[in-house]
């Protein structure tokens, strides 16, 4: 048999959820892989196109299960966009939504850039909503313009923020950077990161956001580590205290 090793963990996941909606119920061929933009499969699939949906669904999910499997590593590569054909990398998007699913207690998340909050922070809303899970967002804000009363700028933009990404109650905390208002410091918040229960992390080039999180070409590391998680989380309400961020 053909080794599934040379196909991209995204392509693997994509195939898997083809096979499962019955997309292949008349067979494995190359026409049909070509109609879900699969084409480029058909190569290493061909010895599997005998075997029936339900047995290459088995094998397709055995090959996942081994590549998510725990092992020794704590960090683990995260990773948006194209693949080689030996990609072995976590999708960005896939790895969001697993540490949200894995919260139990809280979330801290620092962003530069968010957008499609339903489906970019689906799980965390899930998490909030049914398991009682405390969420802090660490959000950057473009400096008003000049004359603009600053403390309405601010309230208006967090309600912005809230109503394209958050939309319906529990809310998360927010926070700012009050230096990183003054157009002439010249200064962001440019983190991004995810800290759940202060054990996984995401640490990583991707913003919150549809293009980030799905088309854009980024890399970060999902990292179990509760002593990095943990001392992320307090290097953030450590510069809190010191007044770096004010609560909105």
């Amino acid at each position: 048999m053909p080794n599934l090793r040379a196909i991209a963990t995204a392509d693997l996941e994509e195939l898997r959820d083809e096979l499962r909606r019955g997309t292949f119920a008349g067979g494995l061929t190359r026409a049909a892989l070509g109609a879900v933009h699969l084409g480029e499969l058909w190569e290493p699939l061909r010895g599997y196109a005998r075997l029936g949906p339900e047995a290459l669904t088995a094998i397709v999910d055995a090959v996942l299960a081994e590549r998510n499997a725990p092992d020794d590593e704590t960090v683990h590569l995260v990773w948006t966009g194209p693949e080689g054909k030996s990609g072995w990398a976590e999708p960005t998007s896939s790895a969001l939504a697993a540490l949200f699913r894995a919260a139990t207690r809280e979330v801290l998340i620092a962003g530069y850039r968010f957008d499609h909050g339903e489906d970019v922070l689906g799980e965390l809303h899930v998490a909030m909503r049914e398991r009682g899970v405390k969420a802090e967002v660490f959000l950057h804000l473009e400096p008003p313009p000049h004359g603009v009363d600053v403390p309405g700028y601010v309230k208006s933009q967090v309600g912005s923020f809230l109503l394209a990404n958050w939309k319906t109650p529990p809310y998360p905390r927010i926070y700012v950077a009050p230096h990183a208002l003054d157009a002439w410091a010249r200064v962001s918040l440019h983190a991004k990161c995810v800290v759940a229960d202060q054990r996984f992390a995401i640490v990583g080039s991707a913003n919150f956001t549809q293009r980030g999180q799905e088309r854009n070409i980024e890399v970060g590391a999902r990292i179990d580590s509760p002593r990095f998680a943990s001392h992320l989380v307090a290097q953030f309400h450590a510069a809190l205290s010191a007044g770096v961020f004010v609560e909105v």
